[in-house]
């Protein structure tokens, strides 16, 4: 999975720098990011409007309070019937006094209640394995109709989220016993987000000042004119508040060289997921392409145009994009380090743009300083940009048709931060895309939005109150087992020769672990430094929210040159997420996931390894897999493989191709080659993982009442519901087409075919689905 390379503008069509544990969360801060709001996640569970939090099943659209109230009694008849059963187990085994192992704790029966309510037991673990732990997933918990995905990460995250709104409602401001002028700057955001009246007496009165300051839209009355149009000033003018029409610029880690970031070109992002959804081909084309049209037609008759005019000018701007769509780079080759690495002089770089633009005038504008034409720059997709030249001397004389395209690129995004109306025209393509079918509730989008722009110090306080100092080091107790068990497991690689080998083993050793949050967010002094130049305008929330985007860009823009932080964190403490970053050979686990049930000391031992051990041996294979082995241990592009171990881990990775291209989610097939990654890392995580609890399995291991299951099945079981889904079928399809991962319901099935181990502790019949006589297997 990625997350957010070191780059500016955001698009998301990027290429992988962090790898992260679960895209879906990490991906650009979720799909409703691109117009509805700012999400840090593509999934989440919703808030009332009255500020409750509430479980209900998934509704239908026409549902009625009636239904919620007759579902949500359904519910709790479920879990009263669980916890009764489990307590009546712990009456009779007090009673026969076969309680000499059984923890009959209050925690120990509400830990069982837990992991048996989502399990089919009547379901055979050896012909489905997510069907076993999943299949009653979907009755306990509420399936929103404003989210695309529904899974445990989500669960979760909504959690957090709940705790970070009764940390917006109070009045205090703060931290570790000092006053924080960042936190009241953060807390007027969160109200101000809230107060609609003012957002609706505003209308569109910021968005049309903004549309005035990058050059105007023909759509409206914004002040466009074409005789002082400039292509080099109007695309610097958008790259400064983080959008990346016809190419994506950015500072990044140089691959080559670890201790230095350099500036870098790619491919952008477009209006639809992915390229594959402009191709005439495509299942949904005709219903993708209304969906877009009709959404900015919306937004300009919304801004005072004519609703055909903006429609048949949204056509250009769908036929241009569509042009660019298919000059992309196809995503596997984008997942080849050593292939995509290119670096050359800003001249050549003017070489391959040709005369469209004038590279130099344009940075100079972007950077606000010139830069050398011997200056080394980064172009991962050359192929791209030598194909864009042609196409920009066709268009470069209508210029209407450009600035109708780059507005675009930016307007979109700003749809939460209007009238209500906005948000629902967005919805018009949502719908058709992701198959949502309504915006989350209002406290909801606000708490999203202020952790987008204050992330540190929603984190903060987050940590403060949530987080306990001592699960870092149980944590780190558990990540030292699993890192042990992966270095002792290789020499058992018998594809790798000696000389690889031990400088994998080196690698391994000098992966640098950060475990819950940076430690300097507590530091009042230095947060609000952090944050000192956000302006928050008083009754202004666009002008706000624009202030905090130019400001992470020129974040961004002062590490050219620069040596990389390597304590510096990507995600934020409250995320449920962890990844790895193979230019600082890293892996950092946030608060956020340090919690039931990744982690609960309150869980059975052999579940807690099974879920976050898992997860921690899966980011540490992450610098061994397809990607991450490019990398030397100081995170350098370097080929340090012999041929034979090349050879050898080039075979084994295609049969785990070969093999999850023939799974299929919702009657499509899984892209084996463009989830390869992933897929190993989730391999290799979940063996790390069950070595280590083998390994470590203490004598006295307690039993959970209720729970007929060996350790060794509930460490899979710990893995397996982790990945408990739900899928809208539009977005099983995007997902398909654009995730790094396979679909969630697969990955427990994945790992199952795979291990010898897993068969061995279900004791699956040779042939059955899950003990297949084929396997693959990597590390």
């Amino acid at each position: 999975m990625k997350t957010r390379k070191k780059g500016v503008p955001k698009t998301k069509e990027e290429r992988p720098l962090n790898r992260s544990f679960n895209s879906q969360l990490a991906r650009d801060q979720g799909y409703s990011d691109l117009r509805n709001t700012d999400s840090d996640t593509d999934g989440e569970l919703s808030w009332e409007e009255d500020g409750e939090y509430s479980y209900t099943v998934k509704r239908k659209p026409d549902a009625l309070w009636s239904q919620r109230y007759n579902r949500l009694a359904c519910l709790l008849a479920i879990a009263v019937f669980v916890i009764a059963f489990l307590v009546g187990i712990v009456i009779y085994q007090h009673v026969t006094k076969d309680d000499t192992d059984i923890c009959t704790k209050p925690e120990c029966v509400h830990s069982s209640s837990y992991i048996t309510a989502q399990m089919n037991l009547s379901a055979d673990p050896c012909q489905d394995f997510y069907q076993f732990i999943c299949g009653n997933w979907e009755n306990t918990v509420t399936i929103p109709d404003s989210r695309p995905k529904y899974n445990i990460f989500s669960v979760v995250s909504d959690q957090n989220k709940v705790y970070i709104r009764k940390i917006l409602k109070s009045n205090s401001t703060v931290i570790k016993g000092q006053h924080s002028e960042t936190v009241q700057k953060m807390k007027t955001y969160y109200k101000m987000c809230l107060d609609t009246s003012k957002i609706n007496e505003l209308g569109s009165e910021p968005l049309t000042q903004f549309i005035k300051m990058i050059g105007g839209w023909t759509v409206t009355d914004t002040g466009f004119d074409e005789s002082k149009w400039k292509l080099e000033d109007v695309l610097a003018k958008i790259n400064i508040y983080n959008f990346a029409p016809l190419f994506d610029v950015g500072i990044t880690i140089d691959d080559k060289n670890s201790s230095q970031y350099v500036l870098s070109f790619t491919q952008p992002g477009l209006t639809l997921k992915t390229e594959e959804e402009y191709n005439t081909t495509y299942s949904s084309y005709k219903d993708l392409r209304k969906a877009m049209l009709d959404f900015g037609a919306t937004l300009g008759q919304y801004l005072g145009g004519d609703y055909n005019e903006t429609r048949q000018k949204m056509e250009d701007i769908y036929n241009f994009e569509k042009q660019l769509s298919e000059i992309f780079v196809p995503k596997e080759i984008l997942r080849q380090p050593d292939l995509i690495y290119h670096k050359m002089t800003l001249k050549e770089l003017q070489g391959i743009m040709g005369n469209w633009i004038d590279m130099s005038e344009y940075l100079q504008n972007f950077l606000g300083y010139k830069l050398s034409e011997d200056t080394d720059v980064i172009v991962y997709t050359p192929d791209y940009l030598t194909k864009l030249a042609p196409i920009m001397q066709k268009t470069l004389s209508n210029k209407q048709l450009l600035a109708n395209y780059m507005v675009w690129s930016a307007v979109q995004y700003f749809m939460g931060f209007l009238p209500l109306k906005y948000s629902k025209a967005a919805l018009i393509l949502d719908k058709v895309e992701s198959g949502v079918k309504e915006l989350d509730p209002l406290t909801q989008r606000c708490v999203d939005k202020t952790n987008t722009v204050f992330g540190f110090a929603t984190g903060a306080m987050y940590v403060e109150q949530h987080f306990s100092e001592s699960s870092r080091s149980e944590v780190q107790d558990i990540l030292d087992r699993v890192l042990k068990a992966f270095y002792d497991n290789m020499p058992e690689v018998d594809w790798m020769d000696k000389e690889t080998r031990e400088k994998a083993q080196a690698k391994l050793k000098y992966i640098t672990p950060m475990i819950g949050y940076p430690d300097w967010i507590l530091n009042v002094t230095e947060l609000d430094k952090y944050y000192e130049n956000v302006t928050i305008s008083t009754d202004r929330f666009f002008d706000s929210y624009l202030s905090h985007r130019k400001v992470e860009v020129d974040r961004v823009l002062r590490k050219l040159n620069t040596v990389p932080d390597r304590s510096e964190w990507d995600m934020m403490p409250y995320a449920v997420n962890a990844y790895y970053t193979p230019q600082l050979n890293k892996i950092v686990f946030p608060a956020g996931i340090l919690q039931r049930p990744f982690y609960d000391p309150e869980f059975p031992l052999s579940y807690s390894f099974g879920s976050i051990g898992a997860v921690m041996g899966h980011e540490m294979t992450h610098g061994f897999d397809d990607q991450g082995r490019h990398f030397d241990k100081y995170g350098n592009l370097e080929n340090w493989w012999t041929n034979k171990s090349s050879r050898g881990f080039i075979q084994k990775s295609q049969c785990m191709i070969d093999q999850y291209s023939q799974f299929k989610y919702q009657g499509y097939n899984i892209k084996g080659e463009t989830t390869i990654g992933e897929n190993i890392a989730d391999n290799g995580g979940v063996k790390s993982g069950y070595t280590a609890f083998s390994t470590w399995k203490p004598e006295d291991i307690k039993k959970f009442p209720g729970l007929n299951l060996t350790p060794e099945q509930l460490y899979f079981i710990g893995f397996g519901q982790i990945w408990c889904s739900y899928y809208t079928p539009a977005h099983a399809r995007t997902s398909i087409l654009t995730d790094v991962h396979s679909p969630a319901p697969i990955r427990p099935n994945g790992i199952a075919v795979n291990s010898p181990a897993f068969s061995k502790a279900f004791n699956c019949p040779k042939g059955s689905p899950m003990n297949p006589d084929h396997r693959c297997e990597i590390w």
